[in-house]
């Protein structure tokens, strides 16, 4: 499950910068 993978990565990229951004 590559698909699978790459979408939790995705993700996991998304909320550590969302988290970044929202550390103000």
């Amino acid at each position: 499950m590559l698909l699978a993978y790459e979408y939790l990565n995705i993700m996991q990229r998304a909320n550590i910068a969302t988290m970044i951004h929202q550390h103000r």
